[in-house]
């Protein structure tokens, strides 16, 4: 199965021109579909759109010693290398994993004082072996090791790093995209009243086969 409006998330995202690399994806794997759903009910009793994550620990590498207990949550960046892999994903065995996201402003993120995030790290895949330290192992991948991110395995992860792993307000304006199969009408009706008092877009993609 393929879904037929992946076209026009790939086409969403060329329109940023060079600035595409300031999209962050969230994929949301079926094993946290909860935090999705949590999250649309969330903005039933909001007055505001906010979009809830919870850093996790044991990213990056480990060489051998106790993976990294920073907690962390994953991104990757609209590069070069994202809409191809997205449009593989959406004809692979496992296209349920890359059809619930969110999408994030990079560059607001960083300009807002976004309380428990520490910092925005781009992962690298070149490891210093010889000077790293383990407080830095979140910040680099063995990108042969990406077996879960299958066709994206190649795309810039990012990685926003927590204070601690308490739940974490994305405010709306960080907000560019979220997709999923269904929206309820609420979360619909509040996501139009954002764009008319705000005059900022949060495009809603339904990824139905």
């Amino acid at each position: 199965m393929e879904y037929s409006n992946v076209q026009e998330v790939q086409a969403w995202t060329r329109g940023f021109g060079k600035w595409r690399n300031n999209l962050l994806f969230h994929f949301y794997f079926p094993e946290n579909l909860h935090y999705f759903k949590e999250n649309i009910r969330l903005n039933k009793n909001t007055e505001d759109i906010v979009w809830q994550f919870k850093g996790t620990t044991g990213h990056g590498i480990s060489l051998g010693e106790a993976p990294s207990q920073i907690p962390c949550i994953n991104f990757f960046a609209c590069d070069d290398n994202f809409n191809r892999a997205l449009g593989k994903s959406h004809r692979g065995e496992c296209l349920e994993s890359y059809q619930n996201f969110v999408v994030l402003d990079r560059k607001r993120l960083e300009k807002l004082d976004v309380e428990n995030l520490e910092e925005i790290v781009d992962v690298e895949t070149s490891i210093p072996f010889q000077t790293i330290l383990r407080e830095d192992f979140h910040k680099y991948d063995h990108w042969k090791g990406r077996g879960a991110l299958l066709e994206f395995r190649q795309t810039q992860v990012v990685r926003l790093v927590m204070e601690s792993q308490r739940k974490t307000d994305i405010p709306a304006d960080c907000i560019l995209a979220i997709g999923t199969a269904k929206f309820p009408k609420y979360f619909r009706e509040k996501v139009d009243v954002h764009n008319a008092e705000n005059n900022r877009s949060i495009k809603l993609f339904h990824l139905e086969g």
